[in-house]
């Protein structure tokens, strides 16, 4: 068990080449954070439509999808330096193109949704190279403290940069936002082009269809890796919420609008205090088992939203949920990166990252459809109480399962 409740920054001074990861990935989203505001407020001032932001939507989560799939299989089956550096050098491209379409007197609505198609897509295959990647890069025995640290440089960049993002577009041209994320790009090749090479693991030649399903008949015999795959899909499901954010500051709680924006920052502030007090999680025997209680607190505090008296009450319980689930999913990574074989890994970790999607997307559907019918307190109370049940109920067939064999436990030879 780890001495310390802070981070470790050991990884940094020991290990070059995850350095180099860890500077790539910071200039990645930086870029991307300056793309996620510049993309939806041009679409909108050029249609005055939110069904046209909605499709520009749609269009990278339909490229990161599809990316995801197909990138897990390229993973297992190239070097992943060569992947990374082509996904980031074609997004890069993809990002001058928005540049220049935004020069022109009426830019194209249409190149926009295309563009976030190939953004979505490519960066999806950076993606799953990069974490098949990791346990190469630092060891499987460090994983969980290399998810940390990527997990603290996420979240202060994923606040930091939307921010500094608006700042830009009120006072200038929305041209410059995409310039600077062609050029973090082009940084972030620079950096990674430093990197050594990262081959395959061996593997067995197969039809890329053939090599999915391998990856989730894998999932599915291996009981710990499919419960945490089950908890993630809830939990994100749960992450939905934030699409009743408007609807609670202004009509449940009657603040102002500033309010929402406050919202949304606690659950990236709960997930930040995760970041910075995860030493107490590594190396820990208990981290299957400590993941489920984690995993079941963090349903609760959730659920308790839904009774909140104030705005307050809520914020304060959003930061503490999110602490919760954030802590539970970087032992549900470690879990999933040592258990999974090197054969597997791109796959696995794609089909990790495509089910934390979906349960995004199927929450905020759920969240939606629900605060149609009923009050929007009472929404998060149904879904609360839902999942519990849910989540209660797994653990009773896991107990009922895992009574006499696992084999299928087993870690990687």
């Amino acid at each position: 068990m780890s001495k310390t409740v802070f981070i470790r920054l050991s990884l940094l001074n020991d290990n070059p080449q995850y350095r180099r990861l860890l500077a790539a990935r910071a200039l990645s989203l930086l870029g991307l954070g300056f793309l996620i505001v510049a993309v939806p407020i041009q679409i909108y001032q050029l249609t005055g439509s939110t069904l046209w932001v909605a499709a520009a939507g749609a269009s990278d989560a339909a490229g990161l999808f599809l990316g995801l799939l197909f990138g897990g299989v390229l993973a297992d089956t190239h070097d992943q330096r060569k992947l990374i550096l082509l996904a980031r050098s074609v997004c890069g491209v993809g990002f001058a193109a928005l540049a220049i379409n935004a020069m022109f007197a009426t830019p194209s609505v249409l190149a926009l949704i295309g563009l976030a198609f190939i953004d979505g897509f490519f960066g999806a295959i950076g993606v799953s190279a990069l974490m098949a990647a990791a346990p190469q890069v630092v060891g499987r025995e460090r994983i969980v403290e290399a998810g940390a640290l990527g997990m603290l440089i996420s979240r202060v960049i994923n606040i930091a940069s939307p921010a500094l993002a608006g700042l830009l577009l009120a006072a200038t041209h929305v041209v410059w936002a995409y310039v600077i994320a062609t050029v973090s790009t082009i940084a972030t090749v620079g950096v990674l082009r430093g990197l050594n090479p990262l081959p395959p693991q061996s593997f067995e030649v197969q039809s890329p269809l053939k090599m999915l399903v391998g990856a989730l008949e894998f999932v599915i015999t291996r009981r710990r890796v499919l419960t945490v795959f089950l908890l993630g899909a809830l939990l994100m499901a749960c992450t939905g919420i934030k699409v009743l954010f408007p609807a609670l500051a202004t009509d449940v709680f009657a603040t102002s609008n500033s309010m929402t924006g406050l919202l949304f920052a606690m659950g990236p502030v709960g997930a930040t205090l995760a970041a910075v007090f995860s030493g107490w999680v590594h190396d820990r025997k208990d981290a299957f088992r400590l993941m489920i209680g984690l995993s079941l607190s963090g349903l609760v505090v959730f659920t308790a939203i839904g009774v909140a008296p104030g705005i307050w009450a809520a914020m304060i319980l959003l930061v503490v949920f999110g602490y919760l689930i954030s802590t539970a999913s970087l032992l549900q990574y470690g879990i999933v990166q040592r258990e999974t074989p090197d054969a597997f890994l791109g796959r696995v970790n794609s089909l990790w990252l495509a089910q934390d999607a979906l349960g995004d997307i199927v929450g905020a559907l759920t969240f939606g459809a629900l605060a149609s019918l009923v009050m929007p307190l009472n929404a998060v109370l149904i879904l609360g109480l839902s999942s519990l049940a849910v989540m209660l109920l797994l653990i009773v067939i896991g107990l009922i399962l895992g009574r006499g064999a696992a084999p299928a436990d087993a870690g990687p030879a």
